[in-house]
Protein backbone atom coordinates (compact mmCIF):
# COMPACT_ATOMS: atom_id res chain seq x y z
CA UNK A 1 0.00 0.00 0.00
CA UNK A 2 1.67 3.55 -0.71
CA UNK A 3 1.25 5.94 1.59
CA UNK A 4 0.24 9.59 0.53
CA UNK A 5 0.19 10.86 4.21
CA UNK A 6 1.24 9.84 7.80
CA UNK A 7 1.16 12.33 10.86
CA UNK A 8 1.39 10.89 14.09
CA UNK A 9 2.74 11.23 17.73
CA UNK A 10 5.55 7.72 17.89
CA UNK A 11 6.83 6.71 20.73
CA UNK A 12 8.73 3.23 20.66
CA UNK A 13 9.77 0.96 23.11
CA UNK A 14 11.25 -2.31 22.81
CA UNK A 15 7.67 -4.56 23.59
CA UNK A 16 5.53 -1.58 22.24
CA UNK A 17 5.45 1.02 19.44
CA UNK A 18 1.58 3.97 20.29
CA UNK A 19 0.93 5.83 17.35
CA UNK A 20 -0.75 8.53 18.95
CA UNK A 21 -2.85 11.23 16.98
CA UNK A 22 -2.69 9.27 13.75
CA UNK A 23 -3.47 10.51 10.29
CA UNK A 24 -2.59 7.90 7.94
CA UNK A 25 -3.83 8.23 4.44
CA UNK A 26 -3.27 6.31 0.85
CA UNK A 27 -5.55 7.09 -2.49
CA UNK A 28 -8.08 5.12 -0.99
CA UNK A 29 -8.17 5.64 2.50
CA UNK A 30 -7.85 7.63 5.37
CA UNK A 31 -7.60 6.30 9.29
CA UNK A 32 -7.73 8.52 12.29
CA UNK A 33 -6.89 7.46 15.52
CA UNK A 34 -4.58 6.45 18.00
CA UNK A 35 -3.08 2.91 17.85
CA UNK A 36 -0.66 0.82 20.19
CA UNK A 37 1.32 -2.47 19.19
CA UNK A 38 2.48 -4.85 22.26
CA UNK A 39 4.73 -7.51 21.61
CA UNK A 40 7.67 -9.67 23.27
CA UNK A 41 10.65 -9.59 22.40
CA UNK A 42 11.00 -10.65 18.66
CA UNK A 43 6.92 -10.32 18.60
CA UNK A 44 7.17 -8.25 15.14
CA UNK A 45 8.71 -11.20 13.28
CA UNK A 46 4.95 -12.57 13.50
CA UNK A 47 3.02 -9.77 13.07
CA UNK A 48 -0.30 -11.68 12.66
CA UNK A 49 -0.52 -13.49 15.48
CA UNK A 50 2.12 -11.68 18.09
CA UNK A 51 1.11 -8.25 17.94
CA UNK A 52 -1.68 -7.02 20.04
CA UNK A 53 -3.01 -4.08 18.77
CA UNK A 54 -5.17 -1.72 21.03
CA UNK A 55 -6.57 1.27 18.03
CA UNK A 56 -9.81 3.84 18.50
CA UNK A 57 -10.49 5.05 15.61
CA UNK A 58 -12.58 8.01 14.65
CA UNK A 59 -14.07 9.22 11.45
CA UNK A 60 -11.84 6.79 9.26
CA UNK A 61 -12.48 5.55 5.81
CA UNK A 62 -10.68 2.61 4.28
CA UNK A 63 -11.13 1.62 0.63
CA UNK A 64 -11.77 -2.10 0.11
CA UNK A 65 -9.21 -2.07 -2.75
CA UNK A 66 -6.40 -1.19 0.22
CA UNK A 67 -7.87 -3.71 2.55
CA UNK A 68 -7.94 -6.40 0.17
CA UNK A 69 -3.83 -6.51 0.09
CA UNK A 70 -4.19 -7.57 3.99
CA UNK A 71 -7.62 -9.61 3.45
CA UNK A 72 -8.06 -11.69 0.77
CA UNK A 73 -11.84 -12.21 1.19
CA UNK A 74 -12.81 -8.79 0.28
CA UNK A 75 -14.07 -7.91 -2.97
CA UNK A 76 -15.51 -5.14 -4.60
CA UNK A 77 -13.93 -1.37 -4.56
CA UNK A 78 -16.55 -0.03 -2.00
CA UNK A 79 -15.22 2.31 0.61
CA UNK A 80 -15.96 1.86 4.27
CA UNK A 81 -16.64 4.85 6.84
CA UNK A 82 -16.02 4.14 10.55
CA UNK A 83 -15.88 4.40 13.99
CA UNK A 84 -15.07 1.76 17.28
CA UNK A 85 -12.54 0.07 18.97
CA UNK A 86 -10.38 -2.45 17.77
CA UNK A 87 -8.52 -4.82 20.48
CA UNK A 88 -6.70 -8.11 19.50
CA UNK A 89 -4.12 -9.47 16.74
CA UNK A 90 -4.93 -9.47 12.81
CA UNK A 91 -5.65 -13.32 13.36
CA UNK A 92 -8.06 -12.91 16.16
CA UNK A 93 -9.43 -9.29 17.15
CA UNK A 94 -12.29 -7.42 18.46
CA UNK A 95 -14.28 -4.49 17.04
CA UNK A 96 -16.71 -2.82 19.78
CA UNK A 97 -18.67 0.04 19.39
CA UNK A 98 -18.63 -0.39 15.68
CA UNK A 99 -20.66 2.44 13.59
CA UNK A 100 -19.83 1.35 9.81
CA UNK A 101 -21.41 2.82 6.67
CA UNK A 102 -20.72 1.92 2.80
CA UNK A 103 -20.69 3.71 -0.29
CA UNK A 104 -23.02 0.98 -1.58
CA UNK A 105 -26.11 1.09 1.36
CA UNK A 106 -24.28 -1.26 4.00
CA UNK A 107 -25.16 0.30 7.36
CA UNK A 108 -23.91 -1.88 10.81
CA UNK A 109 -23.77 -0.93 14.76
CA UNK A 110 -22.71 -3.44 17.05
CA UNK A 111 -19.93 -5.66 17.85
CA UNK A 112 -18.06 -7.70 15.72
CA UNK A 113 -15.17 -10.64 17.05
CA UNK A 114 -13.15 -12.65 14.50
CA UNK A 115 -10.93 -15.91 15.46
CA UNK A 116 -9.13 -17.22 13.14
CA UNK A 117 -9.79 -14.37 10.82
CA UNK A 118 -6.52 -14.73 8.38
CA UNK A 119 -5.61 -18.32 9.22
CA UNK A 120 -8.86 -19.30 8.37
CA UNK A 121 -7.64 -23.40 7.96
CA UNK A 122 -7.56 -23.22 11.94
CA UNK A 123 -10.85 -22.79 12.17
CA UNK A 124 -12.63 -19.45 11.11
CA UNK A 125 -15.18 -18.21 14.17
CA UNK A 126 -17.15 -15.33 13.83
CA UNK A 127 -19.59 -13.68 16.34
CA UNK A 128 -21.57 -10.73 15.96
CA UNK A 129 -23.72 -8.64 18.59
CA UNK A 130 -25.70 -6.60 15.94
CA UNK A 131 -27.93 -3.43 17.29
CA UNK A 132 -28.36 -2.81 13.23
CA UNK A 133 -27.23 -4.47 10.08
CA UNK A 134 -29.08 -2.20 7.39
CA UNK A 135 -28.49 -4.32 3.61
CA UNK A 136 -29.49 -6.44 0.46
CA UNK A 137 -28.38 -9.91 0.09
CA UNK A 138 -26.54 -8.35 -2.77
CA UNK A 139 -24.52 -6.01 -1.13
CA UNK A 140 -23.15 -8.18 1.33
CA UNK A 141 -22.24 -11.05 -0.91
CA UNK A 142 -21.02 -8.83 -3.49
CA UNK A 143 -18.55 -7.79 -0.47
CA UNK A 144 -17.63 -10.77 1.40
CA UNK A 145 -18.50 -13.22 -1.20
CA UNK A 146 -16.54 -16.60 -0.48
CA UNK A 147 -17.71 -16.11 3.37
CA UNK A 148 -21.21 -14.39 3.28
CA UNK A 149 -21.99 -15.80 -0.02
CA UNK A 150 -21.47 -19.18 1.46
CA UNK A 151 -23.95 -18.99 4.95
CA UNK A 152 -26.48 -16.51 3.89
CA UNK A 153 -29.38 -18.39 2.14
CA UNK A 154 -30.03 -17.25 -1.33
CA UNK A 155 -33.41 -16.98 -0.52
CA UNK A 156 -32.82 -13.83 1.42
CA UNK A 157 -32.66 -12.00 -1.94
CA UNK A 158 -36.47 -11.98 -1.58
CA UNK A 159 -36.57 -9.77 1.28
CA UNK A 160 -35.11 -6.63 -0.30
CA UNK A 161 -33.80 -4.05 1.84
CA UNK A 162 -33.06 -6.04 5.65
CA UNK A 163 -32.39 -4.82 8.98
CA UNK A 164 -31.02 -6.99 11.24
CA UNK A 165 -30.78 -7.13 14.84
CA UNK A 166 -29.65 -9.58 17.74
CA UNK A 167 -26.76 -12.18 17.47
CA UNK A 168 -24.98 -14.49 15.75
CA UNK A 169 -22.16 -16.56 15.82
CA UNK A 170 -20.26 -18.84 12.65
CA UNK A 171 -18.45 -21.76 13.44
CA UNK A 172 -17.08 -23.83 10.83
CA UNK A 173 -19.63 -26.18 10.92
CA UNK A 174 -23.18 -24.36 12.18
CA UNK A 175 -24.16 -21.25 12.78
CA UNK A 176 -26.47 -19.62 15.75
CA UNK A 177 -28.88 -17.26 14.69
CA UNK A 178 -30.83 -15.29 16.97
CA UNK A 179 -32.33 -12.63 15.30
CA UNK A 180 -35.27 -10.07 14.61
CA UNK A 181 -35.60 -9.47 10.52
CA UNK A 182 -37.46 -6.66 9.34
CA UNK A 183 -37.53 -6.66 5.76
CA UNK A 184 -39.55 -5.45 2.77
CA UNK A 185 -42.14 -8.38 2.80
CA UNK A 186 -42.62 -8.44 6.85
CA UNK A 187 -40.71 -9.39 9.86
CA UNK A 188 -39.08 -13.15 11.11
CA UNK A 189 -37.89 -14.01 14.47
CA UNK A 190 -35.54 -16.60 14.56
CA UNK A 191 -33.64 -18.64 17.31
CA UNK A 192 -32.22 -21.27 14.96
CA UNK A 193 -29.18 -23.34 15.19
CA UNK A 194 -28.29 -24.12 11.26
CA UNK A 195 -26.12 -26.88 10.64
CA UNK A 196 -23.97 -27.87 7.25
CA UNK A 197 -23.73 -24.49 6.38
CA UNK A 198 -20.82 -25.38 3.45
CA UNK A 199 -23.99 -25.70 1.48
CA UNK A 200 -26.02 -23.23 3.08
CA UNK A 201 -29.24 -23.80 0.19
CA UNK A 202 -29.80 -27.71 1.90
CA UNK A 203 -28.39 -27.21 5.21
CA UNK A 204 -30.26 -28.53 8.45
CA UNK A 205 -32.23 -26.72 11.02
CA UNK A 206 -33.93 -26.22 14.14
CA UNK A 207 -35.63 -23.51 16.71
CA UNK A 208 -37.93 -21.12 17.27
CA UNK A 209 -39.11 -19.26 14.25
CA UNK A 210 -41.84 -16.27 14.40
CA UNK A 211 -43.30 -14.49 11.06
CA UNK A 212 -45.10 -11.19 11.78
CA UNK A 213 -47.09 -9.76 8.60
CA UNK A 214 -44.91 -11.46 6.12
CA UNK A 215 -46.17 -11.94 2.44
CA UNK A 216 -45.04 -16.18 2.24
CA UNK A 217 -46.53 -15.32 -1.52
CA UNK A 218 -43.53 -13.45 -2.11
CA UNK A 219 -41.09 -15.91 -0.49
CA UNK A 220 -42.55 -19.21 -2.54
CA UNK A 221 -43.31 -17.50 -5.78
CA UNK A 222 -47.14 -18.10 -4.78
CA UNK A 223 -49.58 -14.94 -5.42
CA UNK A 224 -52.11 -16.98 -3.96
CA UNK A 225 -50.84 -16.47 -0.43
CA UNK A 226 -50.39 -13.12 1.55
CA UNK A 227 -49.78 -12.26 4.95
CA UNK A 228 -49.07 -14.74 7.74
CA UNK A 229 -48.30 -14.45 11.46
CA UNK A 230 -47.18 -18.00 12.98
CA UNK A 231 -45.31 -18.82 15.75
CA UNK A 232 -43.41 -22.08 16.25
CA UNK A 233 -40.94 -24.87 16.27
CA UNK A 234 -38.93 -25.95 13.04
CA UNK A 235 -36.67 -28.87 11.99
CA UNK A 236 -36.16 -29.57 8.81
CA UNK A 237 -33.26 -28.67 6.38
CA UNK A 238 -33.50 -26.76 2.85
CA UNK A 239 -33.86 -22.68 2.35
CA UNK A 240 -35.03 -23.27 -1.20
CA UNK A 241 -38.51 -23.99 -2.35
CA UNK A 242 -37.49 -27.01 -4.44
CA UNK A 243 -35.81 -28.75 -1.44
CA UNK A 244 -37.23 -27.72 1.58
CA UNK A 245 -38.39 -30.47 3.77
CA UNK A 246 -39.40 -29.37 7.35
CA UNK A 247 -41.56 -30.37 10.32
CA UNK A 248 -43.30 -27.13 11.98
CA UNK A 249 -45.97 -27.53 15.13
CA UNK A 250 -47.27 -24.46 16.22
CA UNK A 251 -49.72 -22.13 15.78
CA UNK A 252 -50.98 -19.77 12.53
CA UNK A 253 -53.01 -16.83 13.98
CA UNK A 254 -53.94 -15.51 10.15
CA UNK A 255 -52.97 -16.80 7.19
CA UNK A 256 -54.35 -15.16 4.16
CA UNK A 257 -55.29 -17.52 1.22
CA UNK A 258 -56.76 -16.00 -1.90
CA UNK A 259 -57.83 -12.37 -0.22
CA UNK A 260 -59.54 -14.81 2.58
CA UNK A 261 -57.85 -14.42 6.04
CA UNK A 262 -58.52 -18.16 7.79
CA UNK A 263 -57.43 -17.32 11.69
CA UNK A 264 -56.30 -19.38 14.65
CA UNK A 265 -55.14 -22.34 12.75
CA UNK A 266 -52.82 -25.30 14.88
CA UNK A 267 -50.51 -26.93 12.90
CA UNK A 268 -48.53 -30.27 13.19
CA UNK A 269 -47.28 -31.28 10.69
CA UNK A 270 -44.27 -31.26 6.66
CA UNK A 271 -43.99 -29.42 4.14
CA UNK A 272 -41.95 -31.74 1.56
CA UNK A 273 -41.79 -31.49 -2.02
CA UNK A 274 -44.58 -28.65 -2.16
CA UNK A 275 -46.55 -30.65 -0.46
CA UNK A 276 -48.39 -30.60 3.39
CA UNK A 277 -48.64 -34.02 5.59
CA UNK A 278 -49.91 -33.61 8.69
CA UNK A 279 -52.73 -31.98 10.66
CA UNK A 280 -54.58 -28.56 10.60
CA UNK A 281 -56.70 -27.68 13.14
CA UNK A 282 -58.73 -24.22 11.48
Amino acid sequence: VQVTNLTTNYVYAPNAMTFGNTRLETQNSRLLGDIIFAYRKGGLADFIDAVQIKANFKGSKLGVLDLKRFYKELSGNDLISFSGKMDGNLNDFDLNKLIVSTEKGIRLIGDLSFKNAVNRERGFVFNSDLNNLTATYSELTDILPNVLGKILPSELKKLGQFNIQGKVQVTPDKMEANVQIQSQIGTVITDLEIKDIDAIDTASYSGDIVFESFDIGALLNNPLFGEIFLKGQVIGRGFKLENVNTKFVGNISKFNLKGYPYKNITVNGQYQNNKFDGGLVI
